[in-house]
């Protein structure tokens, strides 16, 4: 997901958007939440309760 990140970037910044502010891959639990596109590789395993309160921060400026 990381890398798909990194590859839609360019075509958000195209149209004028941030995209991944970085093309390095972050340590465990840095989010990246300062463009369009988000991003935070949790430790743990399959569980993506860990990332909610990311998410609902990024997404938040949207509603």
């Amino acid at each position: 997901m990381f890398l798909a990140g990194v590859d839609a970037s360019p075509a958000y910044e195209i149209l004028g958007k941030k995209g991944l502010e970085q093309k390095d891959f972050p340590v465990l639990g840095t989010a990246l939440t300062q463009g369009e596109l988000a991003f935070r590789q949790h430790a743990g395993g399959l569980s993506t309760s860990p990332n909610w309160s990311t998410w609902i921060a990024w997404a938040s400026r949207y509603w």
